[in-house]
């Protein structure tokens, strides 16, 4: 690179500022005559230096960041890899569980039912009883238990039932009875 030789004039100080600027550029004056100068305006070897490594740190710090993003990149598309395939594992155990519960569901309803079948046939064997054999297997019976069988009975068959039991049998399943049918009034709702 051609070094340029400056006489210190207010022109030529200018001129320095511009070519600093620039850069290491020759320029030539309006006379056609080149311009030279050494010294403070260009940079110096040794700060020529500095500045090419501070670029080459620049330029390894950069690549330093760009690898660290890279692998930071790779370790969150395993982690979303990761995450997709724990959410299809749990979309499939969510949906064997809906498939359970309602298997569940469909046994205890019928469940339910058969139990309830069976209800009513000990109902309705009790009801085909004649009335004081019926009252000795209900005195026996614990009255809140005595009450539901009663409660599915026609009052007829009931109410001759109940009339062979014990005074003391009888009130307990008929206050279960009644407490079963009564229906509070909102006064007496909002005074509990």
């Amino acid at each position: 690179m051609p070094r340029l030789k400056l006489k210190s004039t207010p022109r030529s100080f200018a001129t320095l500022i511009f070519l600093g600027a620039l850069g290491n550029f020759a320029m030539a004056l309006p006379d056609d005559k080149p311009l030279e100068f050494e010294g403070a305006f260009l940079p110096s070897e040794r700060a020529a230096n500095r500045l090419s490594a501070t670029i080459d740190q620049s330029i390894k710090s950069i690549s330093e960041a760009e690898l660290s993003l890279k692998r930071r990149e790779a370790e969150l598309e395993l982690r979303e890899t990761s995450v997709n395939k724990s959410r299809e594992e749990l979309a499939q155990m969510l949906t064997y569980l809906v498939r359970a519960e309602e298997e569940l569901q469909r046994l205890l309803n019928l469940a339910s039912e058969a139990s309830e079948a069976d209800i009513l046939k000990v109902t309705e064997l009790y009801q085909n009883m004649k009335p004081k054999e019926a009252a000795e297997v209900f005195a026996v019976m614990d009255p809140s238990l005595a009450a539901g069988f009663l409660s599915r009975m026609n009052v007829a068959t009931a109410s001759r039932i109940l009339e062979q039991l014990e005074p003391e049998a009888s009130y307990a399943i008929g206050a279960i009875l009644a407490g079963k049918n009564v229906r509070l009034s909102p006064s007496m709702e909002t005074k509990q």
